[in-house]
Parts: C-alpha cells; sequence; structure tokens
C-alpha cells in the first residue's frame, strides 16, 4: 500500500520536485545578500626609473551587496583593484583602499560595501637599479648508496642580472636556484631550474639557468 502510494503518479511527482526546486533557484538567485570576496591588485604605470619592495598582497577581501546570479558572474569575471603608481615618488607610498577603487566587470549590478583586510597598502619606492649577480645551486636529497656529487655543480649560466630598488638590490650577495633533487641518482643529474627571488620584488634575467649536478662512484 506504501509502496503504491510512493510511486503512483511517480512523473508528476517528480515534475513538482523539480519545478519547486527551479522556483527556489530562481528567487535565490535574484535575491541580495552580502558576500566576501578576494580581489586581486594589480600596479599600474610605474615610472620606468623608479621600483617598489614592500608587501602588495595577491588578493584584497571585501564584502559585495550582489544577488546570486551577480555573484556568479563576478566568480567567471573578476573584479579587479588598480594601483596606479603614475605619479609616485622616491620614499615611503601608503594607500588606503576604498571601496571606489574595486573596478567591477562591465554591466555588474553588485555594489561593494566594505575593504575588509588588509585596508591599506604600504610600499617603498627607489630609483630602480641593475647589477650582475652570482647564482647559487641548491642541492638536496642524497644520491644512491656508493655514489657522490664529486665536484662543485656547474650552473650556465653563472651571473644573472638583477633589477629592482636600489637599497633591496644594494644588499643581495648572490641569488639561490629553486632546489634540485639528487636523491638516489648514481649519474649526473642536468636541469633547468628557476632562480628563487624569495618573493623580493624585483626583475631576474634571466630568470631560468642549467644546473649540473656531477656524480660519480666512490673509488
Amino acid at each position: 500500500m506504501l509502496r503504491k502510494a510512493l510511486t503512483e503518479n511517480l512523473s508528476i511527482k517528480i515534475a513538482s520536485i523539480l519545478i519547486a526546486l527551479l522556483v527556489y533557484l530562481h528567487v535565490y538567485g535574484e535575491a541580495e545578500h552580502e558576500y566576501e570576496l578576494g580581489v586581486p591588485v594589480r600596479i599600474e604605470q610605474l615610472p620606468q626609473w623608479l621600483s617598489y619592495s614592500g608587501y602588495v598582497p595577491e588578493n584584497v577581501r571585501v564584502k559585495v551587496r550582489s544577488s546570486g546570479k551577480q555573484l556568479l558572474r563576478l566568480k567567471i569575471k573578476r573584479a579587479l583593484i588598480l594601483l596606479d603608481l603614475s605619479q609616485a615618488r622616491k620614499g615611503a607610498f601608503q594607500r588606503t583602499l576604498a571601496t571606489d577603487d574595486v573596478l567591477l566587470p562591465s554591466g555588474s549590478r553588485a555594489v561593494v560595501t566594505e575593504i575588509v583586510s588588509p585596508k591599506t597598502i604600504a610600499l617603498d619606492l627607489d630609483v630602480r637599479v641593475e647589477r650582475r649577480i652570482v647564482v647559487e645551486p641548491v642541492i638536496t636529497g642524497e644520491a644512491a648508496g656508493g655514489f657522490w656529487v664529486s665536484r662543485k655543480p656547474d650552473v650556465q649560466p653563472d651571473t644573472v642580472t638583477v633589477a629592482g630598488p636600489a637599497e633591496v638590490v644594494r644588499r643581495i650577495v648572490s641569488v639561490m636556484t629553486e632546489p634540485v633533487d639528487i636523491s638516489g641518482r648514481d649519474e649526473a643529474v642536468s636541469k633547468e631550474i628557476a632562480i628563487n627571488l624569495e618573493g623580493r620584488h624585483i626583475l631576474c634575467t634571466p630568470d631560468r639557468v642549467k644546473v649540473r649536478v656531477p656524480i660519480e662512484k666512490r673509488k
């Protein structure tokens, strides 16, 4: 009896559930709510003779008032914060972010209501300089049993050009590569590897080098 009650007019019941779900999604999609999302930051128009150091967040957390449909559009075509440094000068730079700094995609009806974190971006601007710097390879792991790194690894090129704020570049003695792992190897390891800039706001040319680690059998 119960089974018959559940299966009787099953197609009509399923259709009713689907219609109810679609109505719910439509109503929810049109209703406005407040959401928090991350907005990427991009620095532009920095004069060529200047460079900067300091923390530039990958994303700024902001609150927006939006319908569900508009939020979905924001996730497909993201908002953006442009930090215009065209009028910047050497020295300390600080900018308190405002909701107007958040550029929404064309046609978006969302409203930015609050900058959550960070609320301020602080940078040090300095004259841009260049220097040739020695590259130090980073080797990790141990060669296979009975084998060893027989001599100093070869790096090509062994120096790179580093460009950035004068005070930052002046303090750099060398730059290191990303790790080259030789665990369990019983022959030379050759690899093209990136320079590890350790989050510093400097440019490195080239930004990759070739490292050859000679591994030989112990005598």
